[in-house]
């Protein structure tokens, strides 16, 4: 499973909505246009456009800058979808501290001379989409391994483009293992799934019927999952710190 593609995936799914909300002829005429001073106009007076108007700013902004930096742009919302599925981090690449290879220097001196970038842009503007503990969010006690971290530029508050890849692809199992650390519901549902099952193993030893057994799971696993669930539900900071939906692009760690 590569990162990459998990990316074109996101973003491609994203442009089949687009697409319904406006037809290729609209799209044809709304890249001629080069000014916007009626929506700007709304803007100033504090009036947003509405919700179909909005997506499709966003769709033509994105074709604009595929074009102009010859493809690989993905909407911050497609990384942090990718972030979320795989429990990683999007950080400033300063915050690395993973290996890199030996394309990445090259890589890096081409595009800033493509596009001419000052060093201020090197040094605040690429980010690096990798697991957390590739980055300086704490001491670490064991080796990194497993690595499978990108390199992107950041063109605009929405906008990020695909500078690098290295590593190795991604592990299938990641998918599932960060499924229960996106929110609080999923990480509850696992806490619930391990209790019934750590306590129907048990059960089968002193319990002699199946439904007595299944009855009595059910109920400590449900006490045991509402007691985490109430436990973080009330605490939106610890929530912030917990789960990949909050924290996909912080600095801290848990």
């Amino acid at each position: 499973m590569n990162l990459h593609d998990e990316l074109i995936h996101a973003d491609k799914k994203r442009q089949m909505r687009n697409q319904s909300i406006c037809s290729l002829a609209e799209i044809q005429e709304m890249l001629q246009q080069e000014s916007r001073q009626e929506q700007q106009a709304l803007h100033h007076l504090g009036l947003a456009a509405n919700t179909k108007e909005r997506k499709r700013q966003h769709w033509i902004q994105q074709l604009k800058l595929n074009e102009q930096y010859q493809g690989g742009v993905f909407h911050v919302e497609d990384v942090r979808k990718v972030c979320m599925q795989y429990n990683m981090r999007m950080l400033p690449s300063r915050l690395y501290r993973g290996p890199i290879d030996t394309e990445f220097a090259p890589k890096i001196k081409k595009f800033q001379q493509n596009y001419q970038l000052s060093e201020e842009a090197l040094a605040e503007d690429f980010y690096i989409m990798a697991p957390p503990k590739t980055f300086e969010l704490e001491e670490r006690q064991r080796p990194i391994v497993d690595l499978d971290p990108v390199l992107l530029y950041k063109l605009d508050d929405s906008y990020y483009k695909l500078v690098h890849q290295w590593g190795s692809e991604l592990n299938p199992l990641r998918y599932v293992s960060s499924w229960k650390k996106r929110d609080l519901s999923n990480m509850t549902t696992h806490w619930f799934v391990m209790s019934f099952m750590v306590t129907m193993l048990l059960l089968g030893f002193l319990v002699d019927s199946l439904s007595s057994a299944l009855t009595l799971a059910m109920l400590i696993a449900g006490l045991i999952a509402w007691m985490y669930y109430s436990s973080f539900r009330d605490n939106p900071d610890e929530l912030r710190h917990r789960f990949s939906r909050y924290n996909w692009n912080q600095k801290w760690t848990y």
